[in-house]
């Protein structure tokens, strides 16, 4: 059983996984005091440090959160704090965790793991991710066999400080003004599309706020069992911003700040969906948790004792490559030979009996990795694992030790201890 976090730029969602399903136990919703953008990066301020330390001192002592039960995920403007390593060492002094920041291609590769097949039965397909400091558009036609993606460096938390009065002002016009800004800010190179699916709760959302849904006749799918028709949906957004905010904030009343980014939400949304002509609004619950579970990475650099636990690695790569993962290296583990005590595998290349030339490649292969695995088999890593592992933490990667045993367990640093698949 493990702890899934989802840690967004305005909210940290906490997930029970177990028996590969999951299950939202909690969601915490909070605000910065500033929207932190890629242009102009610049460390996490005291203030909002506290904040985040704050909800996982809280989340810890409620859940028993530590590093072998323990995955978190951090998204959205954690990506633009400057120096993102003394964060993710302070945030281990203080939590005992690591904090692994996302990358938006990781992101969105979680994103396909769930949404690319849908587009096989409905067609050309649009898939929108808003976070609070950023957002992404992914267009897919028959699964992953055409797919485009766009990036976009804008998200709720960032219109919700360019448009101050969103919250404030109850009027249409303030609708409009949003839709005109996030039109002009949309790429033209992405296809005009009939159906688009809302990401990361807008099911919950909608249903909440009493939105006209109709049942889903695109596809059978029992978590998507609605669809509403772009016409409906500009509508409610109208009536939302005409309401009152007390309105949308009495929805949710254990939680009422997740409702404050509900109309710069639906705002982004509805100018995607205006720029691209859609006619279908699929509101889903998935998010990258989803992906997440679906396959932890996309590539993978697996380290350990060759000498000694040849055959072990060697049956964990191939599990890591039957669940869809790319192994980068080893590229194999067929020995040809042995160097003073070095396994020689299949098309690596000894000059001189030197053999820094294969762990350089090994090193490098770590750089381009998302994740490092560590095979700690038998309390046990030699040398050449310890200069991997500085690697690993030196490029950022999310490193992974296979056996919670007392090796990972004395390892103090920011590590992960076990795979999810």
């Amino acid at each position: 059983m493990y702890y899934l976090i989802d840690v967004g730029s305005s909210s940290v969602k906490i997930y029970k996984y177990f028996e590969r399903k999951t299950i939202l136990l909690e969601k915490k919703s909070y605000s910065f005091s500033k929207v932190y953008a890629k242009k102009c990066m610049q460390p996490l301020e005291k203030a909002d440090k506290e904040i985040l330390y704050k909800i996982f001192e809280y989340l810890k002592e409620k859940y028993s959160l530590k590093r072998n039960n323990t995955k978190l995920f951090a998204t959205g403007h954690f990506r633009n704090i400057l120096n993102t390593r003394d964060l993710v060492d302070e945030f281990y002094q203080e939590t005992g965790l690591f904090f692994n920041i996302v990358s938006q291609d990781l992101e969105m590769f979680y994103l396909d793991n769930k949404f690319a097949e849908y587009s096989k039965y409905i067609g050309q397909t649009i898939a929108i991710n808003l976070g609070g400091g950023s957002s992404e558009i992914i267009y897919y036609s028959n699964g992953t066999t055409f797919r485009n993606e766009k990036k976009l460096d804008f998200g709720v938390n960032s219109i919700k400080q360019q448009f101050s009065l969103i919250n404030s002002v109850n009027s249409s016009e303030i609708l409009q003004d949003i839709i005109e800004y996030v039109i002009s800010k949309l790429p033209d190179t992405i296809e005009n599309c009939q159906n688009l699916i809302l990401t990361g709760g807008e099911l919950t959302f909608m249903k909440l706020c009493e939105y006209p849904l109709i049942s889903n006749d695109l596809f059978d799918d029992t978590y998507h069992p609605y669809i509403i028709k772009s016409n409906e949906y500009y509508k409610y957004n109208k009536f939302l911003f005409e309401k009152d905010i007390d309105f949308l904030l009495s929805k949710m009343p254990e939680n009422p700040m997740w409702m404050s980014g509900a109309r710069a939400y639906c705002a982004i949304a509805q100018a995607i969906c205006q720029k691209y002509s859609v006619e279908n609004i699929i509101p889903s619950d998935f998010n990258m948790i989803d992906g997440v579970v679906a396959q932890e990475a996309k590539t993978v650099t697996v380290c350990g004792s060759f000498n000694r636990h040849l055959e072990k690695i060697a049956v964990v790569i191939e599990q890591l490559k039957r669940s869809g993962f790319v192994v980068l290296s080893p590229q194999n583990t067929d020995v040809i030979g042995d160097e003073n005590g070095f396994v020689v595998f299949k098309n690596d290349v000894i000059k001189n009996h030197c053999t820094w030339p294969i762990e350089s490649l090994h090193l490098q292969a770590i750089e381009k990795s998302d994740m490092v695995v560590i095979c700690n088999f038998d309390n046990y890593v030699g040398f050449s694992t310890i200069v991997e592992l500085g690697a690993a933490y030196i490029c950022g990667k999310k490193i992974v030790f296979i056996e919670d045993n007392e090796l990972a367990e004395n390892m103090d640093s920011p590590i992960e201890i076990g795979l999810l698949q």
